[in-house]
């Protein structure tokens, strides 16, 4: 399982990333990447293997949507 620091540490891995609505992409020397809040957070928990492999999340509204997220996490 993943320290906290391993978490922290993939996370800032991720900074200068812009900001894209569902983006799933860090930024490299060749291009700027996107991802936005929940993609940060997915992304960060499959690299650490934190997610089971069926959970995906994906076509979301930029606005959230009552408790959609939190019933999905919740299945898993």
């Amino acid at each position: 399982m993943a320290r906290r620091d391993d978490i922290i540490n993939e996370a800032r891995l991720w900074v200068g990333t812009r900001w894209q609505h569902q983006g799933r992409v860090r930024k490299n020397e060749k291009f700027h990447g996107g991802v936005d809040c929940l993609g940060l957070i997915l992304e960060v928990g499959n690299k650490l293997d934190l997610f089971p492999d069926q959970f995906k999340y994906h076509n979301y509204n930029r606005l959230p949507h009552d408790n959609l997220l939190l019933q999905e996490c919740e299945r898993y």
